[in-house]
């Protein structure tokens, strides 16, 4: 290679340009390849937002609890009468300005603890309580027995038999049942009223309260989400009750938990006193929140013979005190014993009523003695 050969070469590089240009034009190849990329990524972010949306959404129906009226298809096929119909409203939660509660709420403004479970949308303004109450015309001056029948929703066969028992009963459904939804509105076009059935904790480790079920484990935050949860997706129910829960019943700080969503959702409390150690009653009544309690326990023994003086035992309750509570479950023989007392209870002085009507004559009952002692005092 001659000398000036050797001096091009070196000027130009291999490739026959100046390296200078070259390291310049590999520069800005690659600062270009950037900025097209996160072009590139940028304008592909929108669209593949709007095409996960879709997704998004079928997937959280697909993996939403089941207690939503499309979840799953009715449970049965029962076509209630026309006429025993009932209005359906929801509701957002209680207002304590509205002369229509008939003294559920007899102050206003106050809080339990510092829980606050998230409010539903506001729709109407009176609470579950009354607005889904079944209306009853019981003479006042006759003994009244509430049937609440609980554990509802499970067995379809059995569930099916109770709502076509002669209304009003007092239907209690468990919250990890099919279709909720359906089940209300069944109950409730038959004339009956609707309650939560509650899972939680019992004493004895070796039974299972059901799934979401509230435990100790929980603190009284998740407690309050939990339960507020179960209500979520459904409507038509006008209190809860607890479904076994001997151990957490009888926990004041996650019982107080329970009342705060109660109060803020306005709902009532029918403590099942599945231990003497429950704190429930007691737990409501500082959360000024309605709430009654079950006297007799029907079927602990299924047999049509126990059954029967069960129901003799709420007779005479009812009697002594003039109301009583009486649970049972969807049991063939309750069925069976149920459905003949049904037919003479009344005959015999009795007012077969849904439990909102022993919850307004106690509520009833404790304004009036709390004005008498007002004005004892005064």
């Amino acid at each position: 290679m001659t000398r000036k050969s050797k001096a091009s070469s070196s000027r130009h590089g291999v490739f026959g340009a100046h390296p200078l240009l070259v390291a310049t034009a590999a520069i800005v190849f690659v600062m270009f390849g950037a900025v097209m990329g996160a072009w590139y990524n940028v304008s592909q972010k929108p669209q593949s937002n709007v095409a996960a949306g879709p997704q998004a959404t079928t997937q959280a129906a697909r993996v939403a609890p089941s207690n939503t009226a499309a979840s799953v298809s009715r449970p049965q096929s029962y076509q209630p009468p026309p006429f025993l119909s009932l209005n359906s409203e929801k509701f957002s939660g209680p207002s304590r300005n509205d002369p229509r509660i008939d003294g559920f709420f007899s102050r206003s403004g106050e809080t339990l603890q510092s829980f606050d479970p998230p409010a539903p949308p506001a729709e109407v303004s009176r609470p579950p309580m009354v607005a889904y109450a079944v209306p009853t015309q019981a003479d006042p001056a006759l003994p009244a027995i509430a049937i609440v029948v609980d554990d509802m929703g499970l067995d379809r066969a059995r569930s099916q038999r109770m709502v076509e028992l002669p209304a009003p009963l007092t239907l209690s459904f468990l919250t990890y049942a099919h279709d909720l939804q359906g089940w209300a509105d069944l109950a409730r076009r038959a004339g009956h009223e609707v309650m939560v059935h509650v899972p939680m904790e019992p004493l004895n480790g070796g039974e299972d309260p059901g799934p979401r079920a509230l435990t100790m484990a929980m603190s009284p935050g998740e407690i309050a989400a939990g339960l507020h949860s179960m209500l979520t997706g459904w409507t038509g129910f006008v209190g809860i009750n607890n479904h076994m829960g001997s151990r957490l019943t009888a926990d004041p700080e996650r019982m107080a938990a329970v009342m705060s969503v109660l109060k803020a959702d306005g709902l009532f409390w029918l403590d099942s006193r599945t231990t003497a150690a429950t704190r429930g009653e007691a737990l409501a009544a500082t959360a000024l929140v309605p709430h009654v309690a079950r006297d007799v326990f029907l079927d602990n023994d299924a047999n049509a013979t126990a059954i029967a003086a069960q129901l003799a035992e709420v007779e005479r309750l009812a009697h002594e005190h003039g109301s009583a509570i009486a649970i049972g479950h969807p049991h063939d023989a309750t069925h069976d014993a149920l459905a003949t007392w049904l037919q003479t209870v009344r005959e015999r002085g009795f007012a077969i009523v849904p439990v909102t009507e022993i919850v307004r004559r106690k509520s009833a009952s404790v304004t009036s003695k709390a004005a008498a002692n007002a004005n004892t005092a005064g």
